[in-house]
């Protein structure tokens, strides 16, 4: 599919497993990737990923602590536990219990920016996909105050250093 502009004026190229939105400069993305939650189960091991709470080879142990929760509970069980407090009493066995958004950027494009400007583009980002969200689940007839990852109005963000 070809690259679109849309209406937040950032440059959206599709491919199967996630899109890049193109940030001015070179060599400098922001990379968008969507998958759907469909158990808890599911739900659950992602959240223990995110929180390190389970072996995470693919993260440098070491800068865990520079993780910083941007919205939300800070293990996964909060998370578990707020969603389970929001979710409808009857939810049919095939459903999607949640989304969980990645944003990520390029690496030259990330190592030249300070903390305070990482922590900015990632709450820049997470502002920007809640205004996506809102719009498309308005025009889809979801109920206002659904949001970003996790569905039934509950947001999880973090900021990742490892």
């Amino acid at each position: 599919m070809p690259a679109r502009d849309d209406e937040e004026g950032l440059r959206l190229g599709r491919r199967i497993g996630g899109g890049i939105l193109h940030a001015p400069g070179p060599r400098s993305f922001a990379i968008l990737r969507c998958a759907k939650i469909k158990t808890l189960g599911n739900m659950g091991a992602s959240l223990q990923h995110t929180f390190r709470e389970r072996d995470t080879p693919n993260a440098d142990a070491r800068r865990t602590p520079d993780n910083t929760v941007l919205v939300g509970g800070d293990t996964s069980r909060a998370v578990l536990d707020a969603w389970k407090d929001r979710a409808p009493e009857n939810i049919r066995s095939n459903a999607v219990h949640g989304l969980e958004y990645f944003v990520g950027g390029s690496p030259e494009a990330l190592k030249a920016m300070s903390r305070e400007e990482q922590d900015a583009y990632f709450t820049d980002a997470l502002d920007w996909l809640n205004r996506l969200l809102k719009k498309s689940a308005r025009r889809n007839g979801f109920p206002s105050g659904w949001s970003a990852a996790f569905g039934f109005g509950l947001v999880e963000a973090m900021s990742v250093g490892a």
